[in-house]
């Protein structure tokens, strides 16, 4: 079984790559994902609530998505209502995209944005690494939500062991930890629940994120709980 913590789907202007939705139900039936969190691409670049009716309207079509939706801050003129729309409807994961529309991790609104998801911990707050660590593990501490950290890379490591270490709420997608012992070292200091699969399709190779787990040395059972497991535990 594997859920897939990371895929967009959409148009994507500034780069010349197919991630329509029927590409990437082609990459999850192709792969036999059971399950895959996505989000629109016109909620990151234009337009977030249209971008979020597009997303819940596709998880409707399509039985393996998990509608994740989105807020952009530099939209925030003071109305938090979208969140409260999109959780009435059932949607569990909310992203930010600050890497795309480039504010800076200070940004007031993004920390008003905040406030209103504390409010309501069962929301599972997605961000990218380039955020900051020290800046992920203050909202980790602050707020009760779970968070999934993308865009990990193995330089980040060092650092992503002691957020885990200071957090227990803290967690990430792996589709760029391509360490040959990355995984292993999670899983020999009791962190193993807090990696998910993600492989970033269709922007990036479905395969490569998937080889990463299924040829290191982790345990089947290891490896069954990074592709599916621990994200089972946090899906409603």
């Amino acid at each position: 079984m594997i859920i897939d913590a990371n895929t967009i789907f959409g148009f994507w202007p500034r780069r010349n790559v197919d991630i329509s939705i029927e590409r990437l139900d082609e990459i999850v039936t192709g792969f036999g994902v059971s399950q895959a969190l996505t989000a629109s691409a016109r909620g990151i670049l234009y337009d977030y609530v249209g971008g979020n009716r597009e997303t819940i309207e596709m998880a409707a079509r399509y039985s393996w998505s998990i509608p994740v939706a989105t807020v952009d801050p530099r939209e925030y003129l003071g109305n938090l209502d979208e969140i409260e729309r999109v959780r009435d409807q059932g949607v569990q994961f909310i992203r930010l995209f600050p890497e795309h529309q480039k504010w800076p991790a200070d940004y007031l609104p993004f920390h008003r944005i905040m406030e209103k998801l504390g409010e309501y911990p069962e929301i599972v707050v997605m961000l990218p690494a380039v955020h900051g660590f020290a800046n992920l593990v203050d909202l980790c501490k602050r707020y009760d939500n779970r968070f999934i950290v993308t865009g990990v890379m193995f330089s980040f490591l060092g650092e992503c062991l002691e957020a885990f270490r200071f957090c227990p709420n803290f967690n990430i997608t792996i589709e760029l930890l391509n360490s040959v012992d990355a995984y292993e070292t999670c899983a020999a200091l009791g962190y193993l629940d807090r990696l998910h699969f993600g492989s970033n399709a269709p922007f990036s190779y479905f395969s490569s994120a998937y080889e990463m787990v299924t040829k290191s040395r982790l345990s089947a059972d290891d490896k069954a709980a990074v592709l599916s497991g621990n994200m089972e535990r946090l899906v409603r």
